[in-house]
């Protein structure tokens, strides 16, 4: 069983189906000439091609292995030349779209979170407060306090504050948004 990041294959593609039926069907092509392969199957596999990172080639072999998998979804394998032209054939924000969708979905099942903040300037360069020097100035930095699922690697919530915000006065507004 095919395990990426924590997330079977199989939850995946159940997630990744369902936010494809949500959403227009962008490949359909009116008018003549020879039909397109189906199209459920090559977002499929662009999507898995994004999933677990490989060459075209490497995401056909990797379908193929697991065609019973698909099966059980009605998807059929396209090969890597097809996934490539859907690839071209996409528009950003659809493939945008449906990313934030399966994500959405996945996440929903996540419970281990890791909480933490980071400071940071929006200037060019400016020193961090130095209390043994007295240099640098805490006003001059924004802080980000952020929740991030610990088996996506994904941020549910965050929040960006003056430099001076403890990061215990963040931690409600954090969680509320990740349960």
């Amino acid at each position: 069983m095919s395990v990426i990041e924590g997330v079977t294959l199989n939850a995946f593609l159940k997630n990744a189906c369902e936010a494809i039926d949500r959403l227009p069907n962008v490949l359909e092509r009116k008018g003549v000439g020879r039909p397109r392969f189906e199209s459920k199957s090559r977002i499929i596999a662009v999507l898995v091609k994004a999933w677990i990172g490989r060459s075209y080639r490497d995401t056909e072999a990797y379908l193929y292995d697991n065609k019973e998998t698909l099966a059980t979804f009605g998807l059929l394998v396209p090969d890597h030349n097809v996934i490539w032209r859907t690839m071209t054939l996409l528009a950003e924000s659809y493939l945008k779209e449906l990313n934030h969708q399966v994500g959405l979905s996945l996440k929903k099942g996540e419970s281990q979170v890791a909480i933490d903040a980071t400071g940071f300037c929006a200037k060019t360069y400016a020193r961090r407060f130095d209390p043994l020097h007295r240099s640098g100035s805490r006003k001059e930095w924004l802080k980000l306090h952020a929740a991030v699922t610990c088996v996506l690697k994904a941020i549910p919530s965050m929040e960006v504050t003056g430099g001076e915000v403890s990061d215990t006065t963040q931690l409600g507004a954090l969680l509320d948004f990740v349960s």
